[in-house]
């Protein structure tokens, strides 16, 4: 099967006769330097920099993406609609290539302008905003770092909220949640989970309980070195305009690899919470939180170091009973629609289930998010 795979995704091309096409195509002598993207399901990509300090993306399809020639043509086609009739800001079509035996390269192909936001990076952490929108505006920093380096300010737009370092951003975030929480007159059901007398029941207090953990890891979450700590933030500052696909060039520029290999740790996945505590939940988040202290010393990186919660013998009993009763209304996506249809037919024998008087059926009534 995995051979298989691999050979759906094998493709054999000339990589020096493609450089010297995309010298050609920008009317450049020569190439400098080639660098190969990491491979997508569909294509083999590459960003070819010439000496002209021109830079050229190309395409070449795998085998598994279909007919290579209608595929090509069909992508080129869209993308150059997309730019002149449309007029969305996508990278020019430079060459393209849709006969493999009529092209020394040997394969079918597509050169475009490397996107030059790719290399723009805001220069404070936070959303951006429309600057009629916020109350307050006022900044003397740039809004950003254009593609040459130059610091560009734009009273057009601003970022909220301002923070310097990824720790302000969160913290941020994290209060923002907190007095949100707290002025709601009704918390909004969860889109994943049933929640109701007799499994888990949603409140104000728990949600700002995982809140104030949230807040008190932060300072435990990101890298003590601080070239890792930097090269992530810069990729933080510049997800927001293009995918982390197109700055890895590969793993020998280790701080980029030590920055995407930090996003996929547990200190990582537990940075997401505030922003997602109405959709993931605070009683699993919760959950892990006294997990940890089997594993301090490994997620704080310091030996020794001191777990920095205390939760009584009831307390943890509280928060696994919460965990484990959230568990038990999630629904895998697979099977939504029909348990959406079978939950519509047994809503009464599922309260039952639940409760045994008035008061609770009442709450689940109101807590049932499936309608009628």
């Amino acid at each position: 099967m995995f051979r298989e795979r691999d050979f759906l995704r094998h493709v054999r091309f000339n990589v020096n006769e493609l450089a010297r096409r995309a010298a050609d195509v920008v009317s450049a002598k020569t190439y400098m330097n080639v660098a190969k993207y990491p491979d997508s399901m569909y294509n083999k990509s590459m960003l070819l920099i010439i000496n002209n300090r021109s830079r050229v993306v190309v395409k070449v399809p795998n085998p598994n993406a279909g007919l290579p020639h209608w595929i090509t043509a069909s992508e080129v086609a869209t993308m150059d609609f997309a730019l002149r009739i449309l007029e969305i800001p996508i990278p020019k079509v430079l060459a393209w290539c849709f006969q493999a035996h009529e092209d020394p390269v040997g394969s079918e192909y597509i050169m475009m302008e490397d996107k030059v936001w790719t290399s723009v990076a805001f220069t404070r952490y936070g959303s951006l905003y429309s600057s009629r929108d916020l109350e307050d505006t006022r900044s003397s920093q740039p809004l950003y770092i254009d593609a040459n380096g130059g610091n560009t300010a734009d009273k057009r737009f601003a970022i909220d909220p301002q923070g310097d370092s990824l720790k302000v951003y969160h913290r941020a975030i994290g209060q923002h949640e907190i007095a949100c929480i707290n002025q709601l007159s009704e918390l909004p059901k969860s889109p994943i989970t049933l929640c109701g007398p007799g499994i888990y029941q949603l409140t104000k207090g728990k949600k700002v309980k995982a809140l104030h953990c949230y807040l008190d890891l932060i300072k435990q979450r990101l890298p003590e070195d601080q070239t890792i700590s930097k090269a992530a933030n810069t990729l933080y500052l510049q997800q927001p305009l293009c995918s982390l696909y197109h700055t890895l060039i590969d793993h020998r520029i280790s701080r980029l690899y030590a920055a995407l290999r930090f996003q996929h740790t547990g200190k990582y996945s537990l940075l997401l919470l505030a922003r997602n505590l109405l959709i993931d939940g605070e009683a699993l988040y919760l959950g892990k939180i006294t997990e940890l202290e089997q594993t301090w010393d490994e997620f704080s990186g310091k030996e020794d170091s001191n777990y920095l919660f205390a939760f009584s013998n009831k307390e943890r009993e509280e928060l696994k009973a919460d965990a484990e009763g959230a568990t038990r209304g999630i629904v895998k996506a697979d099977d939504y629609e029909e348990v959406l249809d079978a939950l519509s037919q047994m809503k009464d024998q599922m309260i039952s289930a639940f409760v045994t008087n008035a008061r609770g059926r009442q709450a689940w009534e109101k807590a049932w998010p499936f309608g009628n």
